[in-house]
């Protein structure tokens, strides 16, 4: 069963249940794993004793939401080229009119960033992470259900590299479609892929201030990795990944533990992550919150699934819509430098929602 295959399961098992979880994870080679739970779901904190189950923290790193189902099931395979559209009814598939609107306008966007500008230019920061938040009201007689399943069903047949899936709780509704890999925790060894960089791969290769930017952000998570790792190395300082309608660059960093138990301790020290905050990252963290027109909450923080004390996986919350009632919110954001170009720092906020909204 492939990735499409088991969230159609999932979603026949979800008209069934209030609640459930479907994680996914392909990555740039095509190699997938999935985690699905549905059912009564059993809250849990990071250190539960019992394995497998789902977890959320917030930007701050502060909250965590932790998840264990009645019914679980997984699979890790290759994934398999097939007619996707063939599989589906016809009567099953629904379109959707979503109109969305910005809390910020490009005009005062850009002030923003020429304000983060002059904060960088005062010594106080390198790189920091701004993002705004387009919202919206579905139609009256949409489901936010069904819109959610059909955007995750729609980004699935594109078959790009992700870490995401599908959150349905009393606690949190929400579809993550991202590109980013925060950490996959194996025995004693953690590695990290912090992204920084997106758009046309030409023009990431040739930037230096994408390439500057992607050297921070870096050494940030190696700083970050350090304090719960005896021994951190660059595996690889910068990767292209293809995401179809545009490409992102990241790199890999790995660490080793003392010990194979990942606690929430530990993993606090890792957040807020650096890629999407900035460095130095506590004063960033303080511009952020003074700076952004909304609250993040779980924008930015991680979502993933602990597969055992040794074991787990996690993303990154971005390309990532939040469902409440009727009301949906999509936060998207982009790294700031000195060397930023306000108006295209401001399209690539437009191209990241729209990657997201055209589904």
């Amino acid at each position: 069963m492939n990735l499409r295959e088991a969230f159609e399961a999932f979603v026949i098992l979800m008209k069934t249940h209030e609640e459930g979880v479907f994680f996914s994870h392909r990555t740039p080679e095509g190699k997938t794993q999935w985690h699905c739970g549905v059912g009564k779901a059993e809250k849990v904190d990071f250190d539960h004793p019992s394995f497998p189950f789902f977890c959320v923290t917030d930007f701050l790193g502060k909250e965590c939401l932790g998840w264990k189902f009645e019914y679980r099931q997984s699979g890790d395979i290759r994934a398999e080229k097939f007619s996707y559209e063939a599989r589906l009814p016809r009567a099953q598939r629904q379109r959707f009119s979503l109109k969305a609107k910005s809390q910020e306008s490009k005009k005062s966007f850009m002030v923003k960033i020429k304000e983060i500008q002059d904060f960088q230019r005062s010594g106080n920061s390198w790189v920091l992470n701004l993002a705004h938040q387009f919202e919206g009201v579905l139609e009256p007689k949409a489901k936010s259900f069904d819109l959610a399943v059909e955007i995750f069903k729609q980004f699935l047949k594109q078959e790009k590299p992700h870490t995401g899936g599908f959150i349905w709780t009393q606690d949190l509704q929400a579809i993550s479609l991202s590109p980013e890999t925060f950490l996959h925790h194996h025995d004693r060894t953690l590695k990290t892929f912090p992204i920084k960089g997106t758009g046309e791969k030409q023009r990431l290769e040739e930037s230096q201030k994408e390439q500057a930017e992607l050297h921070m952000i870096t050494d940030l998570l190696r700083n970050d990795l350090g304090q719960i790792c005896k021994k951190v190395e660059v595996l690889q300082e910068r990767v292209f990944t293809d995401q179809k309608t545009f490409h992102h660059s990241h790199s890999v960093i790995e660490g080793v533990m003392k010990e194979a138990c990942l606690t929430w301790k530990k993993y606090q020290k890792l957040l807020p992550a650096g890629s999407v905050s900035g460095a130095p990252k506590k004063r960033v963290v303080e511009k952020i919150l003074e700076t952004e027109s909304f609250q993040r909450d779980f924008y930015t923080g991680t979502f993933g699934v602990r597969l055992s004390e040794k074991e787990s996986l996690f993303g990154i919350l971005i390309r990532t819509i939040f469902f409440e009632n009727q009301h949906w919110k999509l936060p998207v954001g982009a790294g700031i430098t000195v060397d930023s170009d306000p108006k295209a720092e401001w399209e690539e906020t437009l191209e990241k929602a729209k990657s997201c909204l055209d589904f």
